[in-house]
């Protein structure tokens, strides 16, 4: 398979190609030269150890044996250089992706150097757990730059290996492939169709219901961009099990504020993009309780509250919900008392989309 940033580079490159640019890159040509000059050392040696043991069959057999150690000894440390080269890249490049690059000099320079072609092949699916996890997270933010470099993780085959992780053992891959499925899917409608037809439901569903909340705030992140992407991928992800799957989460116990945010944001999304679906979030599974408690919590972080009031309006705003208020509007008036909270004022904008829901609900009464 062939499949390249640039025409002269390919990501079917051996991986001692891979090795020599990383250690090229780290500690210059020098090294490579020093790396020669030891195999050159160790190749000779061999030859002359050849010539003696003709001459004697013992003593031979211990240079044989001696060679036997040399050379596994060079093995062990050149797989350990590896390491480390690959340890100090990924670093290295991780840290050149958190810096703010308004002129985007810095991304001109990583892609002058194919970094998607190192990063895709071997790096993102690395057997070494923390390294897959790095390369993960930087093909993500690559992906969330420019909708091009979305177009070589759908269009290189890269995608399949991306699916692969979502099911790996170790929790911090999953969460990382989840979050490149949420960049790509991000780039556009095209795009989320094509992570959709790879098949990606069933990997989110489980990592859905993950006990380890990193992975669980990841897939909702890629549920909700999926649904955010239109309305034809919201209907189509947003199955009853899935929405059910999001309110009951929402109403756990304990929950970290980055999880809990994510999940009103991402029912907000859902309501937004479908009546049909904020009726069954309001008739089926009771999305108004949670939303309602968020609202009224004296402890709710200020973000939560503001994301609950936007995503109680986006409910509210259906005409089954206003049905739905009617003979249940213990559930909208709280909404009013929040208006007097002096400590959520900066979410002024949030509080008028609650004005006109309230004004819709009390002229239909």
């Amino acid at each position: 398979m062939q499949c390249s940033v640039h025409q002269h580079h390919s990501l079917g490159q051996p991986v001692i190609y891979n090795f020599a640019r990383l250690i090229i890159y780290l500690h210059g040509k020098q090294a490579i030269v020093e790396i020669i000059e030891k195999n050159m050392t160790l190749n000779l040696t061999s030859t002359k150890k050849s010539t003696t043991r003709s001459k004697a069959t013992s003593t031979g057999s211990t240079q044989r044996a001696t060679g036997s150690l040399g050379t596994l000894k060079q093995i062990t440390q050149a797989f350990r250089a590896y390491q480390v080269a690959r340890n100090e890249f990924v670093n290295s490049l991780t840290g050149f992706l958190d810096i703010e690059d308004e002129d985007s000099a810095i991304l001109e320079a990583l892609m002058k150097n194919d970094v998607m072609a190192v990063l895709c092949c071997p790096l993102s699916q690395d057997p070494v757990a923390g390294i897959q996890s790095l390369s993960l997270q930087c093909l993500a933010k690559l992906s969330a730059v420019d909708p091009l470099l979305s177009q070589v993780v759908v269009s290189c085959g890269i995608l399949d290996g991306v699916m692969a992780s979502m099911a790996h053992e170790h929790a911090p891959v999953q969460a990382s492939a989840s979050n490149v499925l949420s960049a790509v899917t991000g780039s556009g409608p095209e795009y989320a169709k094509k992570v959709l037809k790879s098949g990606v439901m069933p990997a989110l569903l489980n990592n859905l219901q993950s006990s380890n909340l990193l992975v669980k705030e990841a897939a909702v992140n890629t549920l909700a961009t999926l649904i955010e992407s239109s309305p034809d991928h919201a209907a189509l992800v947003c199955t009853e099990h899935v929405l059910s799957v999001l309110v009951s989460l929402l109403q756990v116990q304990g929950s970290p504020r980055t999880l809990l945010l994510a999940l009103v944001v991402c029912l907000s999304h859902v309501a937004a993009k479908s009546a049909a679906l904020s009726e069954a979030l309001v008739t089926k599974h009771g999305v108004l309780k949670p939303l309602t408690a968020f609202v009224q919590g004296a402890n709710t972080p200020p973000d939560i509250k503001a994301a609950s009031l936007n995503a109680s309006a986006q409910v509210g705003a259906g005409p089954t919900c206003i049905r739905f208020s009617n003979a249940h509007s213990s559930c909208f008036y709280p909404w009013a008392l929040c208006l007097l909270d002096n400590s959520v004022r900066a979410f002024v904008s949030e509080l008028c989309l609650c004005v006109s829901v309230l004004k819709t609900c009390c002229t239909s009464a």
